[in-house]
Parts: structure tokens; sequence; C-alpha cells
């Protein structure tokens, strides 16, 4: 896989490299988006329940809404972090498009960053709202 045969040795490449993201270079798309779908951005069922709660909300995302989140932080982080980003999608299609160990470090810190990112969003958008 490339010059990377190892977590480690990716870890090593993405420690060296990482520009940080923070919750607010996404913030302005994620409100943007959130005015743009007039607040409804979950599934209807749920909205309708009026149970909207933390721990749940990113379950109950609309199709569109967790497609336009997840986009604005793939663009996001492949604008702060280009060589990392295209080094961990290189080793991921060598590996059939699956996931691979090697790049652990890129897919956990892609996952903590959406979970935190919609957390802060629920914070303090949703819950202003609701």
């Amino acid at each position: 896989m490339g010059q990377y045969q190892s977590a480690a040795d990716f870890e090593k490449f993405f420690h060296t490299n990482y520009t940080p993201l923070t919750y607010e270079d996404v913030k302005s798309d994620f409100e943007t988006f959130y005015k743009e779908q007039n607040g409804k951005i979950f599934h209807e069922d749920y909205e309708k329940a009026a149970q909207i709660s933390r721990d749940d909300f990113r379950e109950n995302l609309s199709k569109t809404a967790l497609f336009t989140f997840q986009d604005t932080l793939t663009e996001l982080f492949y604008e702060k972090n280009p060589a990392i980003y295209e080094e961990a999608f290189a080793i991921f299609e060598e590996n059939g498009g699956t996931k691979s160990e090697i790049t652990k470090i890129f897919d956990d810190t892609y996952q903590s960053l959406y979970e935190e990112f919609l957390n802060q969003f629920f914070d303090e958008v949703i819950a202003a709202a609701i």
C-alpha cells in the first residue's frame, strides 16, 4: 500500500501534517443549511414526535441533512489537509474501497470531528429552537 506499510507509518505522517479543524470552520455552512431548510432536517416522524434530543438527533437526520453535513466536513478536511486526505483515499482505493487499519487515525479523526461538530450544532442551534 504505497509508502505506508503500517498504521504507525501513516500516523506519523498524519501527526506531522495535520491541520486541526474546529466547529467554527463549519458553523456558517451548517447554520445556513439549517435556515435554508427552515429547520426541517429530520425524518418526518421524528420531528412530529417532538422528542428531539442530543442523544439521538444524529440518528434521525434526513438523508439530505446527513449528506450535507458530511460533505461540508469532507470538503473542509480536504481544504485544510489535502495531502492527508489524498493519501488516505489512495489507500482506501487500493484496499478495494474498504477502510484500512493503516488509515484508522484518519477515519477515527473524521468520525470524531463529525460527532463533535454535530453535537455543538445541536447545542447552539437545535436546542435553542426547541
